[in-house]
């Protein structure tokens, strides 16, 4: 999994990644969300998250089959 940097490159609206911010905590807050070109939606954040507060997203990689 190879994190980006939102300042370089954002995904495609409306694919869910893992996004990883700072969120009133000390440490980052690694979870999934969706980008909207304007905002992001965040699981665990009830408002639109400002695209200036995620500064890394990384793809979902789905594991291998067995």
């Amino acid at each position: 999994m190879k994190w980006v940097r939102t300042a370089e490159q954002v995904p495609d609206t409306s694919v869910r990644v893992l996004v990883a911010m700072h969120v009133t905590t000390p440490y980052p807050l690694v979870t999934g969300g969706t980008f909207h070109g304007d905002y992001w939606t965040v699981d665990m954040i009830t408002r639109p998250v400002r695209v200036q507060e995620v500064p890394f997203w990384a793809p979902i990689v789905r594991p291998p089959r067995a």
